[in-house]
């Protein structure tokens, strides 16, 4: 069972609701109907408010796996924005599994980009290409980070910290950012530093360290 807004395409096998808040059809209203099903799974649009995050931790308390979305910049941010809502950190801490953020990059061009194929204009620049039409890139790529719910990550939660030290306990137990990721990309010549520091920020175009590059064992990559 789904609760979208909207549904932007159907899925065969699957009881997808369209929230009408004209008929106070809301995310909160529908999951409370939809628990009395007792589903297996269930899957949120969005977490937009604290009576649906409160409703969501409670379903996942009882032996439902619910899988949802929430309006964050990285992994960090999405525990202290539970909190900010009003879930307490203990629910945080017994209800979340893993929390993963992800962002869209575009690749280079393969025509017309340094070394591409036989179809790239003259001298290879960027303005002529018939492939990506003068742009120099043609396609998107993901870059994602992780976590589960880590220890670390939980002691922190309840001493209140604040985003950075969540991030920095992260980091320690091998965490890697979406800068490292883009840097990845970057290195193999899929994108380039220009369009990490468009969807990134300028931040992300700083070189990262090899600790960065290597996640240590047992640490927060799924």
């Amino acid at each position: 069972m789904t609760v979208e807004d909207p549904v932007e395409y159907a899925m065969d096998g699957v009881n997808q609701i369209q929230v009408n808040p004209a008929i106070n059809l809301s995310f909160s209203n529908t999951l409370r109907h939809i628990l009395r099903h007792d589903p297996d799974v269930i899957l949120i649009g969005e977490v937009r408010d604290r009576e649906t995050a409160e409703i969501a931790f409670q379903a996942s308390l009882t032996g439902h796996m619910v899988l949802s979305t929430l309006h964050t910049n990285d992994v960090p941010g999405t525990f202290v924005r539970l909190i900010d809502m009003g879930v307490e950190p203990f629910l945080v801490n017994a209800a979340v599994e893993g929390v993963s953020a992800q962002r869209l990059l575009r690749t280079l061009c393969p025509a017309c980009r340094p070394g591409g194929g036989a179809t790239a204009p003259a001298g290879g620049a960027r303005g002529s290409c018939s492939v990506c039409g003068g742009i120099g890139y043609r396609g998107r790529a993901a870059v994602m980070e992780f976590s589960r719910m880590l220890p670390e990550v939980k002691r922190c939660l309840l001493q209140g910290a604040d985003e950075h030290r969540i991030r920095e306990a992260l980091m320690r137990a091998g965490f890697l950012p979406l800068r490292a990721e883009a840097q990845r990309l970057v290195d193999a010549g899929i994108t380039d530093e220009a369009e990490v520091v468009r969807v990134l920020g300028a931040h992300a175009g700083e070189s990262i360290t090899d600790a960065e590059r290597a996640p240590v064992q047992g640490g927060g990559r799924g």
